[in-house]
C-alpha cells in the first residue's frame, strides 16, 4: 500500500488523510504510519503551514483548505518520483 499512497499523492494537488484513508479502505492511523514511513524513506518531504496551502489559490470558498489554522503539506520528492517511474515499468 505504501507506494500506492505514493503514487496517489502524486496525483492530487491537494489530500487529506481522511481522503486518503477512504481511498484505501483503511482509516486516519494507518495513513499516517504510511506517510511517516514515506518520510523516513525519503520518498515525500513535510512542511508545515501556519496560513494556508501553497498552491497560491487564496481562501477559495468550498476549500476544505481556506478555513485551516495550520496544515502540514508533503511534496513527492525526486527518490518518490523515481520510485513511482520505476513501479509504472513492471
Amino acid at each position: 500500500m505504501i507506494i500506492e499512497v505514493l503514487k496517489e499523492m502524486a496525483d492530487m494537488p491537494v489530500f487529506s488523510k481522511k481522503t486518503l484513508a477512504n481511498k484505501f479502505h483503511t482509516n486516519d492511523t494507518v495513513i499516517e504510519q504510511v506517510l511517516k514511513e514515506l518520510q523516513r524513506m525519503g520518498c515525500i518531504s513535510k512542511e508545515e503551514n501556519n496560513n494556508g496551502c501553497n498552491l497560491g489559490c487564496g481562501s477559495c470558498k468550498g476549500c476544505p483548505m481556506a478555513s485551516s489554522n495550520g496544515i502540514n503539506s508533503f511534496t513527492v520528492t525526486e527518490k518518490g518520483k523515481r520510485i513511482i517511474k520505476n513501479t509504472n515499468l513492471c
